[in-house]
């Protein structure tokens, strides 16, 4: 009688939680901007490397000039030679990498120093140098900035109706041990 009790209240409260929950769902989305490496000469000519940037749609660099950096927001993400480098790898972490958005164009400045890679991407142009078992090769590219898209955001909704079904299920299973227990 006791479990029946918990179920129905976990119901009633799940029911009082649906009007406030649909009242409104997530406020800013999280923009996701891509972003392409082409390597165009050094030992790494013809590799394509690939990156991007995420930061919350209310900080969004708009207008004719627009900066957001790590400090900001901003988080940045870029898989070069078989390891991912974040913002906080970049050389003036937390103000730097930078998204700039320029005459409706976006740029990424951002700088990475380690004992065996460098690189900057800055705007459309892209450097690296690398040092391996003593062999050092650099090179240039260029940085392609792909259209921003949107995030995924869990919906209220959903994430109650998940942890609903969730209590439920465990109520269900704590009364089906107890029954079987008697």
């Amino acid at each position: 009688m006791k479990q029946y009790l918990l179920s129905s209240a976990a119901i009633a409260g799940s029911l009082l939680l649906v009007p406030a929950a649909m009242i409104d769902s997530a406020t800013a989305a999280t923009l996701v901007q891509p972003f392409e490496v082409e390597v165009t000469s050094g030992g790494l000519a013809g590799q394509t490397f690939f990156g991007s940037a995420r930061y919350d749609e209310s900080i969004a660099p708009s207008g004719l000039f627009g900066a957001i950096n790590a400090a900001d927001g901003l988080t940045l993400t870029f898989d070069f030679l078989g390891r991912t480098f974040t913002e906080a790898d970049a050389v003036a972490f937390p103000n730097s990498p930078n998204l700039f958005s320029f005459f409706g164009n976006t740029f990424l400045a951002y700088a990475v120093n380690t004992d065996a890679v460098g690189f900057s991407l800055l705007g459309p142009a892209f450097s690296y140098q690398v040092s391996e078992a003593g062999n050092e090769t650099f090179g240039f590219g260029t940085v392609t900035v792909g259209e921003v898209s949107t995030a995924p955001v869990p919906e209220p909704l959903t994430l109650l109706g998940s942890l609903t079904a969730l209590g439920l299920g465990y109520a269900a299973k704590r009364r089906m041990a107890q029954s079987t227990a008697s």
